[in-house]
């Protein structure tokens, strides 16, 4: 337990030196503050038509849908592929740790970061937020936020699980961020000739985040279970397969 502790600490310290964590984390930023300015400026603060408890759910759908995605696609092509590239991954399972320990310590890092990015997202709104008018209880549209946020993770994670396995299959990380846009645009567009994929394949992280969580409670359960399932199916693949290659 003593080297697994370490081995996820050096694999954050390495996620914190990454410049996509904080390329993800300034777009964040901006986000909110676009929507506020592009608003306040054209129909002034008292005609503005975004609320504080609306600003967090509009932008989240222009974030998780794309932006969130891809950093997080990158996040585990950094950790995987292009550290098996520069040949850093044969140091690193050299240290005092399994191999499980090693997967697992990457992609909770993985996850980490996404959430790091969410949390941006979620205090620039707030404080953005300040400058628009309110139409209810403040503290409640907090706590609906949060909901928001981090229903908007349970698609990333599904992301983040073929992201993993892709990674033990495809060498670089361009081909991974490829391939994995082209199995979201396919997913997306596969109802055109043998109808709706995304309903035995939750992967639809080109419109999944904040909405899901306003369906009813028995289709809430239902897609949040079928995405944990998909996310340990996918990453159990992955590890199965880090344990046996070669790096």
């Amino acid at each position: 337990m003593k080297s697994f502790g370490i081995t996820l600490r050096n694999e954050f310290i390495k996620m914190l030196h990454r410049k996509k964590l904080y390329a993800g984390m300034i777009i964040a930023a901006v986000i909110p503050l676009a929507v506020v300015a592009a608003n306040v400026l054209a129909l002034g603060w008292n005609n503005a038509v975004v609320y504080r408890e609306d600003l967090f759910r509009l932008v989240l759908g222009v974030y998780t849908p794309l932006i969130l995605p891809l950093f997080a696609v990158s996040l585990v092509a950094d950790a995987f592929t292009d550290e098996q590239s520069k040949g850093s991954m044969r140091m690193t399972i050299l240290m005092p740790d399994s191999r499980t320990g090693h997967f697992a310590a990457k992609v909770a890092c993985a996850v980490a970061g996404a959430l790091t990015m969410l949390l941006t997202l979620w205090t620039a709104n707030l404080a953005f937020g300040l400058m628009l008018p309110s139409r209810g209880n403040w503290l409640l549209s907090v706590g609906m936020s949060i909901l928001q946020a981090l229903g908007s993770l349970f698609p990333i994670l599904v992301v983040i699980g073929f992201s993993v396995l892709g990674a033990q299959i495809i060498k670089s990380a361009s081909g991974l961020l490829l391939t994995l846009i082209g199995l979201a645009l396919a997913m997306d567009i596969s109802r055109l000739w043998i109808g709706e994929l995304n309903g035995f394949l939750p992967v639809n992280w080109l419109g999944a985040g904040a909405g899901f969580i306003y369906l009813p409670i028995g289709s809430l359960l239902i897609t949040l279970l079928s995405m944990l399932l998909w996310t340990v199916f996918t990453c159990g693949l992955a590890l199965l397969r880090f344990e046996r290659r070669m790096v």
